[in-house]
């Protein structure tokens, strides 16, 4: 049986895995735009094929609960967002083209869409250290009324 904090970490750290992914990705594709190896196209890639299956995981998880659900669907959104904004980037053949798009990448959306994802996840481990606290008081109302 899965308890409601069992649930409540699961969810936090399926969110950090997600925030993390979406940081590699990032990551990955600034430095391919920047440097032209392969190896962090590969990583780009491979984090994309990782956060599809956090994804699918983290919707398995929540049950039922209208708000997780709206906080983690906010998190997917902003995420997928700024994916598909690297997407058109690291499409582009020319890497001149590349990296004179690169400065207007991290200063407009990018931006927005990183700090949507930090938001959200903040939102998501309040929410879920506030039913953490809700089922530690429960537990001890339900003690003390024992004795």
């Amino acid at each position: 049986m899965v308890t409601v904090t069992d649930q409540s970490n699961e969810i936090l750290l399926a969110a950090n895995k997600i925030t993390f992914t979406a940081i590699e990705i990032e990551t990955s594709s600034s430095a391919y735009l920047l440097r032209g190896l392969q190896q962090f196209r590969q990583t780009y890639f491979q984090s994309k094929i990782n956060l599809a299956l956090q994804k699918n995981y983290i919707k398995k998880i929540i049950t039922g609960d209208k708000l997780q659900l709206q906080m983690v669907d906010s998190l997917l959104w902003y995420v997928d967002k700024k994916i598909a904004l690297t997407d058109s980037v690291i499409s582009i053949q020319n890497p001149r083209s590349k990296l004179a798009i690169l400065p207007v990448i991290t200063q407009n959306e990018t931006l927005l869409f990183g700090k949507g994802i930090y938001r959200q996840a903040g939102e998501i481990s309040q929410q879920q250290n506030r039913l953490l606290e809700q089922q530690k008081d429960e537990l001890y109302n339900a003690l003390t009324m024992q004795h």
